[in-house]
């Protein structure tokens, strides 16, 4: 059985939406179905399975997605009207998915990569040596770049690495080393002592692989995402503003980082691909129809 997995990206859109359609299209392909993952155009998608990921684009807007059985992958709360919703965030709440057949929401349900957990990662030592800050693939203003030149100002000992994404702008400073990851971000999270990022898929990739992070929001949705995993104690909630100070407080509190270690790697056990994929291939196998 195929399905179609459509998904928006692009400047002022980034990658998240494709890294949680490529993580979950590797555990709906090891479960014997076959997998169609493409960039959703201005063209309808159709198909006996659609699946949608996209923050322009409603699943449940018939002329743009039609399939036997239709999936939104949504953390805007917007109460699709199709066979399954996955709202992947901590702090996601399934009853604002009213009208959807069926929900799985919450942080039991973020889609990252499931290789993630088999990385080598740095130890929580007292020591911090390398920082990451990564803002996604559409940074366009540089808000990471600024952060990221702060903290090399700050924490002159320390190795300050910046994720410049596809549509994003680097730092001018030689103090700052620019990552490009094509690929992901994964080794480069798993080798950072801290992650600075915005709260949307890096947030998540970083809390699965237990790196002390310190968060903030740039973009809808995220507020919600980083309240969820702060309620645990998963990770620093900041503000453009006092990201760069409370990371330098975070590299004096080798004990804090420890707790968050804990909490993040608790919050985001890496299955969350895992059990969407055997919803909906159950859902594949037995016909259920929301309409």
């Amino acid at each position: 059985m195929n399905i179609v997995c459509a998904f928006s990206e692009g400047p002022g859109i980034g990658l998240g939406h494709r890294r949680r359609v490529e993580g979950l299209a590797r555990q709906l392909v090891a479960l014997g179905l076959s997998v169609d993952a493409r960039v959703l155009g201005d063209e309808a998608v159709t198909g006996e399975i659609v699946l949608v990921d996209s923050y322009r684009v409603r699943a449940d807007d018939h002329t743009r997605v039609r399939g036997d059985l239709v999936i939104a992958i949504d953390d805007l709360e917007r109460d699709l009207a199709v066979d399954l919703v996955i709202d992947p965030d901590p702090g996601a709440d399934a009853r604002v998915h009213s009208a959807a057949t069926a929900v799985v929401a919450g942080a039991p349900y973020a889609l990252v990569d499931a290789g993630l957990r088999s990385l080598p990662r740095a130890p929580i030592g007292a020591k911090v040596t390398r920082v990451l800050v990564t803002t996604g693939g559409t940074d366009s203003e540089g808000i990471g770049a600024r952060i990221a030149v702060e903290l090399a100002g700050a924490m002159t000992a320390v190795r300050v690495r910046h994720v410049v994404g596809p549509w994003g702008r680097g730092a001018d400073d030689a103090r700052v080393e620019s990552v490009a990851a094509p690929d992901g971000l994964g080794p480069e999270i798993a080798a950072a002592d801290i992650v600075v990022t915005a709260g949307g898929v890096s947030m998540l990739e970083a809390c699965c692989l237990a790196r002390p992070v310190v968060a903030f929001s740039i973009a809808a949705g995220q507020d919600r995402s980083m309240s969820g995993a702060a309620h645990v104690g998963a990770v620093v909630v900041a503000d453009v503003a006092s990201a760069a100070g409370l990371t330098e407080g975070l590299a004096h509190d080798q004990a804090g980082r420890r707790r968050l270690s804990q909490a993040a790697q608790t919050l985001v056990d890496g299955q969350g691909s895992a059990r969407v994929a055997a919803i909906i291939a159950g859902m594949a196998r037995h016909g259920v129809h929301a309409r």
